[in-house]
């Protein structure tokens, strides 16, 4: 394992971690194969891994409901902020 490959599995949280529901409060690690997870995601990685339509992220954004960062005229979604916010924003079931 080279130094910059070592320095970015220490750097990055989400090295090595197994995707699973968002929902969920911790994620653990799993004894598969490693993965390694973009933590800034633009508009079309978002859509494909939670599924919101970009019509639904500009809303969203406009409202300033979801969070988000902006360089330029470059949007991106930062995966750690997402999965909280998904969490906060949890709807609880009634029985």
């Amino acid at each position: 394992m080279d130094l910059i490959q070592l320095i970015t599995e220490v750097e990055n949280p989400l090295t090595q971690m197994k995707r699973s529901d968002p929902m969920k409060s911790t994620q653990t690690p799993t004894d598969e194969t490693p993965t390694t997870l973009k933590r800034w995601l633009s508009p079309d990685d978002l859509f494909k891994e939670f599924g919101f339509s970009k019509s639904n992220q500009d809303k969203l954004r406009m409202n300033r409901k979801i969070p988000f960062s902006k360089v330029g005229r470059y949007v991106r979604y930062d995966r750690l902020e997402i999965d909280k916010w998904l969490v906060n924003n949890k709807v609880d079931m009634t029985a």
